[in-house]
């Protein structure tokens, strides 16, 4: 077996030692790894291409008779790697369950198509035995482009699956534009890759309809396929999960530019050559072959002895204007009866075939010739040519005498280049002589790489029938006189192309293998000698100075970048163990003076604590001190006020009611003060708080001054549960109150106050409400799944004037007191609220709008989310609030239903609080949704009476 190279062998040599050192790396991945599935499916696979890359390389390196072995075991090949590619694409990363009957079902279809064409190729060797040469049916490369595609569609799968969160919609672009993991992207590539790798298949497609040439679908399907591998590669080493080294990338990328690189050059610099070549057509003359002694033939070039167009029209054609399949047509004429002695026997029927040949006893279809030049068949080649006479100008004539039979091909166009014209003829004699003779062609021979042989002139010559594979002479038919033995004689202009466009491509595809040979082992080689090893020895300096070893030294090995970056360690190195070294002494002495400090410090901390304690004690000495005198005069005012006989002047009275007002307020100021400072010094534990509880007590301590002024206060009945200290939410509570009662209403128009109390659900991070006090069920779900720390933020609306949102920052800020608020108070209530709410691990602030009143809110941190044990606490704990019977149908409902809202929370998924209610059969969303809030808040009277609604309406 002799390769004749080719542009195309050279793109598929490269393609062919890419794909080998993929192959091999992947398998080495994949010994490391372990036996994974993909890993055994991707590795039968690389083998299967690699196998299928050296058909193709075979395919154009080989002459027609051993390239039809090779052709006819491709697609097989390719067929068993799409299998093991398919299977890849459903388990990379990993098979998903969804996907487990989708993969059986992909492993079944793809081995069906692998076993029929292996089927189909066992069916055309059986042909070819019996001579019969039998191309690929059309609609088989559909059938093939089918299988490709199924490989991006099982990865796009595969992608989609990997890409799905939970219930949520996908958008059908999404994962392909914005992969969200290192897999995603990976799977996501791999689609891109084999769809890519799907559409050079179209290439194939063309150029069996003609509508691409040879030369061209090879260009692409070369260099399609090259690039696929490298991107494959690369797609394949990134999604490993460890660290590929640098000198495996940089030799593959050097290895794949190379091999690009001169797979181009490979097509670009061989036109010019090809240009040059030319077949030694014997122009204007004659060839007369005559029998020897040896059972050959002695051939001599004479002058033209052309003989006058004439005969009878053969009206040959290829059956394109009847619709018939041009590759089944058989190409020759009915049976010519003449007597014709040809190497040893006597025939009696010629046929005239449109390709320039004369068939001895038997027809000629033109794809017989690619096989043993017509499979042994006995024939007469005047000018082997692929002829369309369909399109011809001329025709194919016969006319039969007495002693010879004269054919001429009168200008006959070619197949696949109708621009050159060819006129020749061929006359046989009785006693086994004949003469070919030629006149000179229209148009230019371009022969072009792995054409069509009959594209251009293939051969001239004589064949007898052979029933073995014994070559015939090959010899220069300008070079006459010339004689041929029994085995039959040829000029094969074909094989000479190659031999010339070998002799061309040769030195190139040895420069691809040796560079290839270097860029694989000489490049890491030198990157290990020149760039490894002195970074290996930087690294051993780094890791001995780690290890406490500061004396060391790294040799300088070249006077490079490298070379350089050591000599500065070593320098950097000695100056560290000298520093080192100096340091221990000063650090003994800096450790002396630092005791020394540390001595005095703890004594000034020592005073500045005591001084802390006296201050303490005297603000309290103090604060009572005030207190008592101002306790007396307020007392002794309001004695004296009481005692005044009834004709006492009004102003006294007035006076006595000023000094109690006084001394009253200085006494609110004094507490206020120290609630201040002792709200920063305080150490509290935070615990779950009843908060309706809280606000019922505080709004019930300000009803007398709700009835004074006959204000409105609105509040829900249910709370969230939050932590937090009782005595000081309710302060802030109060305070809050207090204020809109005093500032809320717009008693300037005769409007009493009109208070709101609420609440909402609060995203800690974001700030965002997440639910209000109105859709109780959305708040129960956003307490229960908020996947970030939620804050229930309290708050107390007014109606009144409103405050100036330029004088919000100074209302929190200790003894600040605005004009338009200064009627009572001195300046802490606001402030004190703020730094309680702030010790408790919230916030406050306001919210105001002109003429429309204000809000003031605080948060404190929500509870954490009920956990189970606790959820069937609660269905036992109904035992103490009602009678056996309604307990036990109670249990049914509202222990599942908190049972499910705690799964329902544990696996993230709960997106809609009345999706859990259906499950429990709670017929009405509302009362189920009250429910779960009742059952969340641990508020057991609401539990009995929403429980019993709900039996009530399932009938019990």
């Amino acid at each position: 077996m002799r390769l004749y190279l080719t542009p195309a062998s050279l793109g598929y040599l490269t393609q062919l030692i890419l794909a080998g050192l993929i192959s091999g790396y992947v398998l080495f991945l994949a010994r490391k790894q372990g036996r994974a599935q993909h890993n055994l499916w991707l590795s039968a696979f690389l083998l299967a291409i690699t196998l299928f890359i050296t058909t193709l390389f075979l395919e154009v390196s080989l002459l027609p008779t051993q390239r039809l072995r090779v052709v006819y075991l491709q697609n097989t090949v390719l067929a068993i790697a799409l299998v093991f590619l398919i299977q890849f694409a459903y388990h990379f990363p990993v098979l998903v369950a969804p996907r487990r009957r989708e993969a059986r079902f992909a492993l079944l279809v793809s081995s069906v198509y692998a076993l029929w064409e292996a089927g189909f190729a066992i069916y055309r060797f059986v042909a070819l035995n019996d001579g019969i040469v039998m191309y690929r049916w059309g609609w088989s490369d559909y059938l093939l482009l089918l299988v490709l595609l199924w490989a991006p569609i099982a990865f796009l799968r595969q992608l989609y699956s990997l890409e799905k969160r939970g219930e949520q919609p996908i958008r059908y672009l999404e994962p392909i534009l914005h992969p969200t993991t290192r897999a995603a992207l990976t799977l996501r590539n791999f689609a891109l890759i084999f769809l890519f790798v799907a559409s050079l298949n179209l290439l194939n497609i063309l150029r069996a309809a003609y509508l691409l040439t040879v030369s061209l679908a090879n260009v692409g399907i070369s260099l399609g396929i090259l690039l696929a591998l490298f991107m494959f590669a690369m797609a394949y080493i990134n999604a490993q999960p460890e660290v590929t080294s640098f000198i495996v990338r940089l030799a593959s990328v050097a290895l794949a530019l190379m091999l690009a690189g001169l797979g181009i050059v490979a097509w670009v610099v061989s036109p010019s050559a090809i240009a040059q070549y030319q077949p030694d057509l014997p122009v204007d003359k004659t060839l007369r072959f005559t029998l020897n002694a040896e059972g050959g033939y002695e051939i001599v070039a004479l002058p033209s002895s052309f003989e006058s167009v004439e005969g009878m029209d053969l009206h040959m054609r290829e059956g394109a204007e009847d619709g018939i399949d041009r590759e089944v047509a058989a190409y020759c004429s009915l049976p010519l009866p003449f007597t014709f002695p040809f190497y040893g026997k006597v025939y009696q029927q010629v046929y005239v075939c449109n390709d320039g040949t004369l068939g001895l006893g038997q027809a000629l279809p033109y794809r017989n010739y690619q096989y043993r030049m017509g499979n042994g068949a006995p024939m007469l080649m005047a000018l082997l040519v692929d002829l369309y006479p369909d399109i011809s100008p001329g025709a194919v004539l016969v006319k039969q005498e007495a002693e010879r039979l004269i054919v001429t091909w009168e200008r006959q166009r070619a197949f696949r280049y109708p621009a050159n014209e060819f006129t020749f003829q061929a006359v046989l004699y009785s006693d086994g002589v004949f003469e070919f003779s030629y006149r000179e062609p229209l148009g230019t021979f371009h022969y072009q790489p792995n054409d069509d042989p009959g594209g251009h002139p293939w051969a001239i010559g004589a064949l007898p029938e052979r029933l073995d594979d014994v070559d015939p002479e090959q010899v220069l038919l300008r070079s006459t006189p010339a004689s041929s033995g029994d085995t039959g004689v040829i000029q094969d202009f074909y094989m000479e192309f190659r031999q010339y466009l070998h002799g061309f491509m040769a030195p190139l595809a040895r420069l691809i293998i040796i560079a290839s040979v270097f860029i694989v082992i000489g490049i890491p080689l030198l990157i290990y000698t020149n760039l490894v090893q002195p970074l290996n020895a930087l690294l051993f300096g780094v890791r001995q100075i780690q290890g406490g070893n500061y004396e060391v030294q790294v040799p300088v090995r070249y006077s490079d970048e490298i070379g350089f970056l050591t000599h500065a360690f070593n320098t950097l190195a000695a100056q560290l163990d000298a520093l080192i070294h100096g340091l221990e002494e000063r650090v003994d002495v800096r450790t002396a003076e630092l005791d020394q400090a540390n001595v005095q410090l703890r004594a000034e901390i020592a005073n500045r604590e005591e001084l802390i304690t006296d201050l303490k004690a005297y603000s309290r000495t103090v604060a009572h001190d005030l207190k008592t005198p101002l306790t007396l005069i307020t007392g002794y005012s309001d004695l004296i006020r009481d005692s005044l006989p009834p004709d006492t002047e009004p102003e006294l009275s007035e006076f006595l009611a000023r000094i109690s007002a006084a001394s009253a307020k200085m006494i609110r100021m004094i507490e206020g003060i120290l609630t201040f400072s002792g709200v920063r010094q305080a150490d509290l534990q935070l615990h779950p708080l009843a908060m309706a509880a809280i606000v019922t007590e505080s709004v019930r301590n300000l009803q007398p001054f709700i009835d004074r002024t006959g204000a409105c206060v609105t509040y829900p009945m249910q709370w969230p549960s939050v932590m937090g200290h009782p005595q000081w939410v309710e302060e802030v509570w109060s305070n809050y109150l207090s204020n809109a009662l005093k500032y809320g209403g717009r008693l300037d128009e005769g409007i009493p106050p009109d208070i709101e109390l609420g609440w909402d659900i609060v995203d800690a991070e974001r700030g965002e409400v997440i639910a209000g006090m109105d859709a109780v069920a959305d708040a129960a779900a956003a307490l229960l799944v908020s996947h970030s720390p939620v804050m229930v933020r309290f708050w107390v609306r007014d109606h009144g004037h409103g405050i100036p949102e330029a004088v919000h920052s100074r209302l929190f800020v200790p003894f600040e007191r605005l004009d338009k608020v200064d009627a009572e108070g001195y300046g802490l209530g606001l402030s004190i609220v703020k730094r309680m709410v702030e010790k408790l691990g919230g916030t406050v602030g306001i919210e105001s709008w002109p003429d429309a009143g204000c809000r003031f809110w605080f948060t404190l941190p929500a509870a954490e989310p009920l956990p189970v044990h606790e959820a069937v606490a609660i269905a036992e704990h109904t035992k103490m609030c009602s009678d056996p019977a309604l307990v036990d149908r109670l249990t049914l409902i509202a222990a599942p239903l908190l049972l499910r809202l705690v799964q329902a929370t544990e696996n993230s998924d709960l997106t809609d609080i009345r999706a859990v209610i259906t499950e429990v059969e709670i017929e009405d969303s509302v009362v189920g949704a009250a429910l779960a809030t009742a059952l969340y808040n641990f508020d057991y009277d609401a539990i009995l009476a929403l429980a019993q609604v709900a039996l009530a309406q399932k009938g019990y």
